[in-house]
Formats: C-alpha cells, structure tokens, sequence
C-alpha cells in the first residue's frame, strides 16, 4: 500500500487541493486549435492561492510607488520578494502609477531596475508617459524622454484609439507639457483612429493655450476629420468652443 508521500496526487483530498484557475483562450488561439479544442485553458502550475499571494503584493508594491517610497521598493526588488514588472488586472504595472502621482524618486528606481518606459496597460493600451501627461506631471515627462532608449518612440506612443501624449496634453490643457513634447520630437499633425491631431482635441475642449501653443509651433490647421470631415476651426465652431473658435480665425 502506497505512503501518503507516494500516493498518486489525483487522490488528494478536494478539500485539501488548491482550486485551479482557468484562462479563455484568445480567438487567434481558438482559431488555430480549431473548434474542437477547449476554450478555457488550465496553466500548469495556477492555483487561485498561488495567485492572490502574488496580487497581493503587486498591489502593495503598487502603493509604495504611487506613495513615492523608492527605498522599501528597491529592498524588495533585491531581496527577491517583488518583480519590478508585476502587473496589476489591469495591467498597470508600478511605474505607470508612479509617473501619474509625479513619484520621481520611485520613477527613477523602476526605470533602473530595468522596469520598460515604454509598455502599455491592458485597458487604453496607455504607458507611463500617458500616465505622466493625464497627471499633469512635466517633470515625469521629462524624466522619461531623458531615460528612453528610444526618445522618438516614447513621445509618439500611441494608445489603441490612436491618441498620443501630445493629444492627451492638448485636450487637458497643459500648455507647458505640449511644449515639452514637442520640443522633444513629438509629431504635431499626428492623427488619431479618427483623424484628429493635437488641435482637434484642443478644440473639443476649448482649451486654448494649448491650441495656441500648436499654432506657434506651426501645425497644420487645414486637416480633417475621417468620419465629420471637419478641420479643427470647422470643429470649433460646431461645438461652440468659442476661444479655440478665435483663436483659429484669426491666425
């Protein structure tokens, strides 16, 4: 008769084993396993505990960078005990909740743990440097831009409706940060999933310093829109954005 340490782990007692945890195949995998393949998928490995031990602490490590505690998140790093990486359900990880509470001491931490400038949630698809524009934090700005490997890329990332940092900047009315972006190469006439540039999204919210900024810096007034067909000025109008509205007449 077989020792409890020998005994065939399927004979585990339910109360005793772990409850696993199943994923949902995405479609590109259903598709290529055909229909008679499962749609959920048990990971080798996943148990609900395993997992919510590792939520947990994400989620602890996530408040010491939004609370700017780079010293804690550091020891945790190096003592083995937290992934700088880690991601929440959402798939924010700690410098996307550090650059949107202008933490710069844990921003510079993550940044040299090897924690990517450049990765996107899982919901807007938005990464630190969109984080650090809704903030309005010009200084987490900056530090990214300074710290990219690829500066170009970082300030002309776009989110899955197509919206970049200098959009962002502009619809929220923060002049200061639309400069910066752009004179850290950000692409004034880029267009959105719709058509919008920088202006456009000035002009939905009549935020006009930041229009007049993009007008400084010589944007294209004359683009349109996919589905209206309306230039910022046309868009202006309609809304009743009366400030953009002169500010885009008289120009």
């Amino acid at each position: 008769m077989a020792t409890p340490s020998m005994a065939d782990p399927s004979s585990v007692e339910p109360s005793k084993a772990k409850p696993k945890l199943f994923f949902q195949l995405s479609r590109a995998q259903q598709r290529k396993l055909g229909k008679a393949a499962p749609v959920l998928r048990q990971l080798e490995g996943d148990n609900l505990s395993d997992k919510l031990v590792t939520y947990r602490k994400t989620i602890r490590f996530h408040v010491k960078a939004s609370h700017d505690d780079a010293v804690q998140m550091v020891q945790d790093v190096h003592r083995g005990l937290q992934d700088p990486n880690a991601r929440d359900e959402n798939g924010r990880n700690g410098l996307h909740f550090a650059c949107h509470e202008g933490a710069n001491g844990a921003v510079l931490a993550l940044i040299k743990e090897d924690c990517s400038v450049d990765e996107p949630d899982m919901d807007m698809r938005w990464t630190p440097i969109h984080y650090a524009v809704m903030g309005k934090r010009k200084h987490i700005v900056a530090l990214l831009l300074k710290y990219a490997p690829t500066p170009y890329v970082t300030v002309n990332r776009r989110d899955k409706i197509g919206t970049t940092p200098l959009m962002l900047a502009a619809g929220e009315g923060y002049p200061s940060i639309v400069r910066l972006l752009l004179d850290n190469g950000a692409d004034i006439d880029d267009r959105d999933n719709e058509g919008m540039t920088a202006l456009h999204y000035a002009a939905l919210t009549d935020q006009v310093r930041a229009a007049e900024t993009l007008l400084e810096y010589r944007c294209n007034t004359e683009i349109k829109t996919k589905s209206s067909s309306e230039t910022a000025l046309e868009l202006a109008e309609r809304i009743h954005s009366h400030l953009v509205s002169i500010a885009l007449f008289e120009c």
